[in-house]
């Protein structure tokens, strides 16, 4: 006579064991270079969002992402569709207008806060991301501002 409720048991060991080692293959499964590259490059974003004020060399972020400067700007560029430039560059100008709203800072201050070692290539990089010219900017959005 076949014990079922014996059988059953078996078979839900086995399930479950199943179910394991499937979790295990796809925990252990490898990862795509696509995936690879995207964690690269985040780790490299994540870098730059702490270390903007800072001199951001290429060489460093490559090593940051374990890559060859070349293929870290050959990657970046083909995962976002931009140069890692740009975006240190988008990165220092968000942060700019931040204290440009926030402080009285002078716009030389603020330029050297946000890792610019020179006042006019922080004013030529913002002009071509805010449309602006610093002082013009804040001048427009604390009047903005003050009619909230």
């Amino acid at each position: 006579m076949i014990n079922y409720e014996s059988v059953h048991a078996h078979l839900h060991v086995v399930y479950v064991h199943w179910g394991f080692l499937l979790t295990l293959q796809t925990m252990n499964k490898p990862k795509t270079t696509n995936e690879v590259n995207q964690t690269k490059i985040s780790k490299v974003q994540e870098y730059i969002s702490r270390h903007y004020r800072d001199e951001l060399p290429l060489s460093k972020l490559a090593e940051v992402a374990s890559l060859a400067p070349t293929s870290l700007c050959h990657i970046y560029k083909a995962h976002t569709g931009s140069c890692l430039s740009q975006y240190i560059n988008a990165v220092r100008i968000q942060h700019a207008k931040e204290l440009l709203l926030s402080t009285d800072c002078s716009i030389k201050v603020v330029a050297f806060e946000c890792g610019y070692s020179t006042l006019t290539n922080f004013n030529r990089q913002f002009l071509r991301h805010a449309g602006s010219t610093p002082t013009a900017w804040r001048e427009k959005n604390i009047k903005d501002e003050s009619y909230k």
